[in-house]
């Protein structure tokens, strides 16, 4: 009779107990067990997190040499509205840093061609977004015309703009 009602006793207390034993054995200094326990915890914690980090970054390298990343059905070619695209280009070359200079230039340029608007914040902006990429693309060649230009590969790059034809894939895999 004992032995049944101490099992089910057992079953739920074995666990707890268990896991006792594992914080018992944290302990190194008896006068402090709290503090014992609490930085061997955290530095266990520590330790399975940088596990965990070191075992992702493998997984994407392996991922990168084995190069999964691939379409699994035929492309199609789409055209981009030329609108949409325009609005795309100028927002990557308003938020590349090698362009900055330019877009001051380009606003200087505005002022001064339109002397009566200079104080028309908005219709500045409005004319900047308009002509700002055929400027700037006008603006790059006339650079790389002369002999000692400066201009970078990326910055040659934006300045020709996206091709409209875009590849599109029904399905692809990622891993």
């Amino acid at each position: 009779r004992s032995s049944s009602m101490w099992a089910s006793i057992f079953r739920w207390m074995y666990p707890f107990e268990r896991y006792m034993k594992v914080l018992k054995g944290y302990v190194q200094n008896r006068t402090r067990p709290e503090g014992c326990i609490a930085e061997r915890y955290i530095a266990e914690e520590a330790v399975e997190f940088c596990i965990y980090l070191m075992l992702v970054q493998l997984e994407c390298l392996q991922a990168k040499k084995m190069g999964v990343s691939k379409p699994l059905s035929g492309c199609t070619v789409s055209v981009v509205d030329q609108d949409l695209l325009n609005q795309a280009h100028l927002y990557v070359l308003e938020n590349t840093e090698e362009v900055l200079p330019y877009i001051e230039q380009h606003m200087i340029h505005i002022k001064a061609a339109y002397p009566k608007f200079r104080k028309r914040t908005k219709w500045l902006q409005d004319k900047h977004n308009s002509t700002f990429i055929q400027w700037l693309r006008f603006k790059v060649q006339s650079e790389l015309e002369e002999d000692n230009n400066g201009v970078p590969e990326n910055l040659r790059w934006l300045a020709t703009g996206p091709n409209m034809a875009v590849p599109l894939y029904r399905s692809y895999l990622i891993k």
